[in-house]
């Protein structure tokens, strides 16, 4: 009877659950598949400054703007916490930096919980990494630096390269049966498939991009000039841009002008450029908005205004527009799936031209990226 009355008051019940994850060195936090936050453990208010208690029976989004302010970068928030809860069926891993309150690198790790195989919410544990990334870190820059970004650069390349051709060839299927060749398809089906179709060519671009950033890292980035009028290649990225822009109900415009100067230049490097500047127009200008491209002469240079009526950017955005991998909050809020790389790669490129790119607030709110691209590269 003894013995028995010592194990009832030993053996940790159903109640003592609270108590048990307040043990835990490692933060956890579950949220139901509505989105309301279950439980949440004492390491969990340590690493982002919450107190657990507080947050049991808000919402994910309630606390949204609270917890995203821990995270150094916005995107990282969205990485950990928001494209996981969205998924109910994948299990995830990510490392993410938080500068408040205290800088930590996290391992985030999560996984969906089933009750009678039913989906009823993710479970989060997290992890303080920072002195593991920290002697890693040291290992590298004692042991070889350059040896690191070179294998860093050749796993970037390899990677993509991989990706790459699998995409293209669903690409390719996707393009046959969109286009009507395997057949009438149900309209459920194929509104499915032109949704993958544009996630696809998301996808791709991400890729070229990363394959692009490698190059100019390696310094295996080359041009390949001919004489070609500048309109003429803008005339292309508008078209190709036709449908999006019609889509969203925007204007735009672009008046080609007469007789321009043919320049010396790499019309495939160049046709990048544009793209991701007007791209960036369309993506953060609201639907109904404005866009325009003007192309003016100076003394010294052809200047080309890509101009539209978006979200704009904050002074400390433009500090760094053109950083690799660097997105405002904004920009990430209303477009999550991008590389960060656009506007990075465009200011290198015109940089090889010689040429320089520039921003300043529009009129009446948005923004103005102007192209230059100097005289001396006319022939």
């Amino acid at each position: 009877m003894k013995s028995q009355e010592i194990n009832s008051r030993v053996l940790p019940g159903p109640d003592l659950l609270p108590e048990l994850l307040d043990a835990m060195p490692h933060a956890c936090v579950f949220v139901r598949d509505d989105g309301v936050i279950h439980l949440a453990n004492r390491a969990f208010g340590d690493f982002f400054g919450m107190t657990p208690a507080d947050l049991v029976g808000q919402t994910l989004k309630d606390i949204e703007r609270e917890w995203l302010k821990t995270f150094s970068e916005p995107l990282a928030y969205h990485e950990t916490v928001t494209h996981p809860f969205e998924d109910r069926e994948a299990d995830f891993s990510r490392d993410a930096e938080v500068a408040t309150p205290q800088r930590r690198i996290l391992e985030f790790k999560s996984t969906p919980v089933r009750r009678e195989g039913v989906f009823i919410g993710r479970f989060w544990v997290i992890r303080d990494i920072t002195d593991e990334r920290e002697i890693t870190d040291l290992k590298i820059r004692y042991g070889g630096q350059r040896n690191a970004d070179e294998l860093k650069s050749k796993f970037m390349t390899v990677v993509s390269h991989q990706l790459r051709t699998p995409m293209n060839v669903m690409r390719w299927n996707l393009d046959v049966l969109l286009s009507g060749d395997a057949g009438d398809l149900p309209q459920e089906a194929s509104d499915l498939l032109r949704d993958i179709y544009k996630s696809l060519i998301v996808s791709l671009s991400i890729i070229d991009d990363m394959l692009l950033a490698v190059d100019i890292e390696q310094q295996a980035f080359r041009l390949e000039k001919v004489s070609i009028d500048v309109s003429a290649i803008i005339e292309k990225v508008v078209r190709d841009f036709s449908r999006s822009v019609s889509l969203r109900k925007q204007t735009l415009n672009f008046e080609p002008p007469k007789n321009l100067t043919p320049l010396f230049l790499d019309p495939a490097r160049m046709e990048k450029v544009f793209v991701r500047l007007l791209d960036n127009a369309v993506k953060y200008t609201p639907d109904g908005g404005k866009i325009s491209i003007e192309i003016h002469s100076t003394k010294d240079a052809i200047e080309i205004d890509f101009r539209d009526s978006g979200i704009g950017m904050t002074p400390a955005d433009r500090e760094r527009l053109f950083e690799r991998f660097y997105r405002s909050k904004r920009a990430i809020e209303m477009n999550p799936n991008a590389s960060g790389l656009g506007l990075f790669i465009a200011k290198f490129i015109v940089a090889a031209h010689a040429g320089e790119i520039r921003y300043r607030p529009a009129d009446g709110g948005g923004s103005v990226f102007t192209v230059a691209l100097p005289r001396r590269s006319m022939i």
